[in-house]
């Protein structure tokens, strides 16, 4: 078929019976539904530069903007329907929050104000030590400190504020011993200030504990007192046989803070991770939690637990995970074509209201706070039709409660947490839209 034919589908430029001798041979042709999807993409994207003042529409097109997007949500659809892969809920009913009117809207740093004094009025559950999940060692312990302190800075708290100074000094005084302490620690350690000594501490913690899979796991103590002063950051040892990709996500940030930082890490370990991200994708586009390197898609219908089939939160840590493996690596068409896919999966079914393909309640905060990540890394401003940002901060601004927080988890997945505390800090990273 040719790019002309795709052009006009796209465009709404068919006549009926055109439209539908294309709808019937949409049904019997993956290529085409592969070709229209990737071309929805990028007329979308281009779509987004032209309004921005940043490049020209091309002469010889009539780009309708509306269509595109409709297109694109037609053909995953469709796709859907027609190609049913796994059991999934039923798509959820949008609650009535309607999106910002734009990031200038005063509701948002008021809302952001009231997070944070919440965050203060429960200042000893951010030192409280809780045990973080246990799969090939001993389960670490962890506070809250490397997060909330992330969160008052973003929210432009300066390290002076007595607050911020006790907990980054909490948070530097505990042994690296788990990949989501070592990556919040080198990402807050390389936005309040230069402390090279200890963001390359995290940076050889995050390389010893890569799995040889490209996966990192919950983590397990590391000698890191010999940290070389200065060159690139070798892998001396490997990590457990395998992760899961919630955690690979978090390691994955906190090497890209390293990389912004300044410190250089072994190509080996980027390669490798990238690897895992494109071999782990699913056939619809999308990622799941890829436990113990499992790369199927059963369990699509654990809704209120992790799984393998594709859903929100999964999803947007492979999309961010890629973009940021970009920035550091030289270019792989393989990557490129994963990303793309997994961008569709986003448009395809981003909702606000639920961690979409999950229960409501099921790691909610961390799915927008995921999302998010992935639109500033990106620098994408829409997942499909959807302006992530306007939809997601009208989303948060009408769940926050009246003393200031939010709680949105549900079920027993998250029980061991400080929830409204957890979300609070989440909620908080999402709303000042940094990266």
């Amino acid at each position: 078929m040719s790019d002309d034919l795709l052009h006009r589908h796209l465009n709404g430029d068919l006549d009926p019976a055109e439209q539908a001798a294309f709808l019937e041979r949409l049904k019997d042709s993956p290529e085409l539904r592969r070709a229209l999807a990737a071309r929805a993409i990028d007329e979308t994207l281009l779509s987004d530069l032209v309004r921005e003042g940043r490049v020209r529409a091309p002469a010889r097109s009539r780009f309708s903007w509306p269509a595109v997007a409709a297109a694109a949500l037609m053909l995953a659809g469709l796709t859907f329907i027609l190609f049913p892969r796994t059991p999934q809920p039923v798509a959820p009913v949008e609650p009535a929050h309607p999106p910002v009117s734009s990031e200038g809207d005063k509701r948002i740093p008021e809302a952001i104000t009231r997070g944070c004094r919440f965050l203060e009025s429960r200042k000893a559950d951010l030192f409280i030590a809780l045990e973080s999940e246990k799969r090939h060692d001993p389960a670490a312990r962890r506070t809250y400190a490397e997060l909330a302190a992330l969160a008052f800075v973003r929210a432009g708290y300066a390290e002076s504020h007595p607050l911020v100074d006790e907990l980054v000094g909490r948070a530097l005084g505990r042994p690296l011993d788990s990949t989501y302490i070592a990556s919040l620690r080198a990402t807050l350690l390389s936005e309040i200030g230069p402390r090279p000594d200890r963001i390359r501490a995290c940076a050889q913690f995050l390389v010893d504990s890569q799995c040889p899979n490209g996966q990192w796991d919950y983590g397990r103590a590391v000698p890191v007192d010999d940290v070389p002063v200065e060159g690139v950051i070798r892998r001396r040892r490997d990590g457990p046989p395998s992760g899961d990709n919630s955690t690979t996500a978090f390691a994955v940030q906190g090497l890209l803070a390293c990389a912004r930082a300044g410190m250089s890490v072994e190509q080996d370990v980027l390669v490798r991770a990238r690897r895992w991200w494109v071999s782990c994708q699913n056939p619809d586009g999308g990622w799941g939690y890829s436990e113990f390197g499992k790369i199927d898609q059963a369990g699509g219908g654990k809704l209120q637990d992790t799984s393998n089939s594709s859903y929100g939160s999964g999803t947007a840590s492979g999309v961010a995970s890629l973009a940021a493996l970009r920035s550091m690596l030289d270019p792989d068409p393989a990557a490129d074509a994963a990303l793309k896919r997994g961008l569709a999966w986003l448009g395809a079914n981003f909702a606000t209201g639920i961690n979409p393909k999950k229960a409501a309640g099921f790691s909610h905060v961390h799915w927008l706070a995921a999302a998010g990540r992935a639109g500033i890394l990106l620098g994408a401003g829409r997942f499909g039709a959807h302006d992530w940002y306007a939809e997601g901060s009208g989303f948060l601004l009408a769940q926050q409660k009246p003393t200031g927080e939010w709680r949105i988890e549900e079920g027993d997945f998250m029980k061991v947490e400080k929830n409204d505390v957890l979300d609070t800090c989440l909620a908080i990273l999402f709303l000042t839209r940094k990266g």
